[in-house]
């Protein structure tokens, strides 16, 4: 396995990939549901594009020979002035043939690996609470849930 980070040649590569692990969640969620059209609009090209070029944030993709078998989105955030930057994990996927083979693992130590060279010492991540299958990887990986989000439908 090889792993990289993103560059603007792999834009819509990332692109297939959010539109995937976006789906999964639209299929566990009926509040969420999405406009897939968007995940092949020109606003989220660009979208994609900033978060290449945005030296706060990386995408790594990780390879088996030519394919490219999933990614991770990592971000340093900025909080309140009076606490400190954090690492922040807001996406990964990986597709399901790769799956179970610790390649997720393997682009989390990519992502703390960048952490600390930034000086992060917590990172953070999230997911959806009906994911069991992401909880359950999170989890094994020593993350703790710490703050709860409600959703209400109105």
């Amino acid at each position: 396995m090889k792993i990289r980070t993103a560059g603007e040649d792999d834009a819509k590569l990332i692109m297939k990939f959010e539109l995937k692990l976006f789906r999964k969640w639209d299929l566990m969620d009926p509040i969420d549901k999405i406009d897939e059209s968007w995940f092949n609009s020109e606003n989220h090209l660009e979208r994609t594009l900033r978060t290449i070029k945005d030296f706060s944030k990386r995408i790594f993709l990780v390879f088996e020979g030519e394919k490219c078998a999933g990614y991770l989105k990592a971000e340093i955030k900025e909080r309140e002035p009076f606490l400190k930057k954090t690492g922040y994990i807001s996406e990964t996927y990986i597709l399901e043939g790769y799956r179970n083979r610790h390649i997720a693992t393997l682009l989390l130590d990519k992502a703390i690996e960048w952490f600390r060279k930034n000086n992060i010492s917590w990172t953070t991540v999230s997911t959806h609470s009906l994911d069991r299958e992401a909880v359950r990887f999170w989890e094994k990986k020593g993350y703790k849930e710490y703050n709860k989000f409600f959703k209400r439908k109105i």
